[in-house]
């Protein structure tokens, strides 16, 4: 009887190292194996073009609203029923080229939106949450906005992608330069401005190959001064740099994924070449990520050369990597406001309720990890368990003799998971891997007979498979001779 234990996700790494594997999908890390990841399952009516960006933020009165834009309008995402609300300014529609998506910051109770192609910031007032008007005094066009303490700030200034501007000290419709603290600089070098990350009293700036801080310095005659802190690296797509703390973030650089100001490499020998490699190179710009802060995760969507998109997930308490097939067109953490057992009626009966009782949609509140479908319809990912599959390192059972399969064990909480073996004769043979073995009736294995030197196993559940935890698989086997 031997051991597998079920290796992580390093696709980077050797077949035979027994630690990693390039096959697993559709399931996330836990502490001492896998978890199930859950379907994307929507509960909105679609909107009438792809998703250019999508934000959730809680009101002064404690409100949870949601927001999502489109290359032409802006619309709020109803939290009672999900219904879409056309709620663009009045004056005329917007226009996003193709791969600009809009931004948002929060800054007082009010949502701050912008994009190139929408003229003019935009904002909507929280407590009221009319339609989206140009910002007051605001007569400029900007790619990026966020906040560093009280001044709100906008990035990449009417096309110039190194100049930034900020609105007078807790004023965000007062922009004289040089006045009340409203002031705009250039940055000398380090390529367009990527991202701005609001800190408690500063920002971060990440640029294409610098990153500086933003720091509130009034006693230099200046309101902020700009510290270079780290000259060497910087983001090479916008939308993947995501904030998960203080001073802390995460963002895919030219050569890969990097964590902190201190640009620890979280994805070298594990997943940057698999990354570059799966991702269409004509879309490296266009990678976007989300952080979900109740699960402490990254997730990032990235599109092959077919124009299949990819959830690439990254654990930052595990330090754990994964990914998913699930065809996302937006991601986001969004909360809704909870309901009682009176107003599920409104989802269906018991049998088409789009996620389980135990949901955080139901329970409200808490932000879950949310997106939208490829019809472009608005949803959690809290639905079903998705398929997933976890392949093992290439094993010599009997080594150097050869072994045959015998009865094989998934150490997982189901009863309806299933494997297929591969087996090879030598070290560069090629494996093929067999049908799809299921548990005997009434037995707590699976009966097979595969012969090699070398073996892999592909551990299956099942889409809709109720489990928590797979850790490994028993694998009785004999000697299958030397030959």
């Amino acid at each position: 009887m031997a051991l597998v234990k079920l290796p992580r996700f390093m696709p980077d790494r050797s077949r035979f190292d027994p630690n990693a594997s390039s096959a697993i999908q559709n399931c996330r890390p836990t502490a001492s194996g896998w978890g199930p990841l859950k379907s994307l399952v929507s509960v909105s009516a679609a909107l009438p073009t792809a998703p250019r960006g999508a934000v959730a933020v809680k009101s002064d009165s404690g409100v949870w609203k949601l927001f999502a834009g489109t290359a032409t309008n802006l619309y709020r995402i109803e939290s009672t029923d999900y219904t879409l609300t056309e709620i663009s300014r009045a004056t005329d529609d917007y226009s996003l080229s193709d791969g600009i998506a809009w931004r948002f910051a929060r800054f007082g109770n009010f949502l701050i939106a912008t994009a190139p192609g929408s003229t003019f910031p935009q904002f909507v007032d929280l407590g009221t949450t009319d339609d989206f008007a140009n910002l007051t005094n605001a007569t400029f066009e900007a790619a990026l906005v966020w906040t560093a303490g009280d001044f709100l700030v906008f990035g990449q200034i009417d096309g110039d992608k190194r100049k930034l501007k900020w609105s007078g000290v807790n004023d965000m419709e007062f922009w004289t330069k040089a006045q009340r603290g409203s002031d705009e600089q250039v940055l000398p070098d380090g390529g367009d401005i990527q991202a701005g990350l609001s800190q408690a009293n500063h920002a971060l700036i990440v640029q294409e190959t610098t990153i500086r801080q933003m720091m509130f310095d009034p006693e230099s005659g200046l309101t902020f001064r700009f510290v270079v802190i780290d000259p060497e690296r910087g983001a090479l797509a916008p939308r993947s740099v995501v904030n998960i703390g203080p001073n802390d973030f995460v963002y895919l650089a030219k050569d890969g994924f990097y964590r902190g100001i201190e640009a620890k490499p979280i994805g070298a020998e594990r997943v940057d070449r698999w990354f570059f490699d799966t991702c269409a190179s004509d879309e490296y710009d266009l990678v976007s990520g989300v952080a979900d802060p109740f699960d402490k995760i990254v997730w990032w969507r990235f599109a092959d050369e077919a124009g299949t998109n990819f959830l690439l997930g990254y654990d930052w308490q595990l330090n754990e990597w994964f990914y998913s097939t699930n065809n996302a067109t937006e991601l986001f953490a969004a909360a809704t406001t909870g309901y009682t057992l009176s107003e599920l009626d409104a989802f269906g009966n018991l049998g088409t309720l789009p996620y389980p009782f135990g949901s955080r949609f139901w329970q409200g509140g808490i932000p879950g990890f949310a997106g939208f479908t490829s019809d472009f319809k608005f949803g959690f990912f809290d639905g079903a368990n998705l398929e997933a599959l976890i392949e093992t390192e290439d094993k010599a059972l009997n080594y150097p003799r050869r072994a045959k399969t015998g009865q094989i064990r998934v150490l997982v909480d189901a009863d309806d998971s299933e494997v297929a073996i591969a087996s090879k004769e030598t070290q560069k043979g090629t494996l093929n891997f067999g049908s799809y073995l299921t548990q005997e009736s009434g037995k707590p294995y699976i009966s097979s007979r595969v012969s090699g030197r070398w073996h892999r196993f592909r551990a299956k559940l099942p889409a809709g498979s109720s489990w928590t935890n797979a850790v490994g698989i028993d694998v009785e086997y004999g000697d299958a001779g030397a030959r």
